[in-house]
């Protein structure tokens, strides 16, 4: 491999790569060409998936200070064959397919809502906890929920926050 010449300016320096490339041989410019491509695609493999990486600690970060997490789903998650009415998994839905009808349930479904759906149900269901009274986050429709009774500001029930004076 040549060394490139330091001395040379702009159009002289265009003018030598075409000369240097116009003398390489077919299999040379083609190993030239998978190599770039290869260290091309490596790079941008790494590239992403630093990226993601940074993505996800300052996600992590943000929810960590409004007292939030963050959920990731598997990458291989069905998210949108997987009906959201009933859970059952649509074996073949090409990609070109934007709406589709469930075959156990009869549910029809837009495909990116019911990804989204999916998705929801995912974070939701990893985060659920007992609420103030103790009970399930989501009671079923059958029981009334409990009332949470926080309690009264000394300044006669109207309190605006923590500098509030009574008036």
């Amino acid at each position: 491999m040549q060394t490139i010449p330091s001395n040379l300016n702009a159009e002289e320096l265009l003018g030598w790569y075409d000369s240097t490339w116009n003398k390489l041989t077919s299999s040379e410019m083609e190993q030239r060409l998978a190599d770039a491509l290869k260290e091309a695609l490596d790079n941008a493999e790494n590239s992403e998936d630093e990226l993601r990486e940074e993505y996800k600690a300052k996600e992590e970060y943000k929810a960590k200070l409004a007292g939030g997490s963050v959920v990731i789903a598997d990458r291989y998650y069905p998210s949108t064959k997987l009906c959201s009415s009933c859970g059952a998994l649509a074996q073949s839905l090409p990609l070109k397919t934007r709406t589709w009808v469930c075959g156990q349930c009869g549910a029809a479904h837009d495909r990116d809502v019911n990804a989204a759906v999916n998705l929801y149900n995912i974070a939701v269901g990893s985060t659920e906890m007992p609420n103030a009274c103790g009970e399930d986050v989501r009671p079923a429709c059958t029981a009334a929920a409990s009332v949470k009774q926080e309690p009264k500001s000394s300044f006669g029930g109207q309190h605006n926050g923590p500098f509030s004076r009574p008036s």
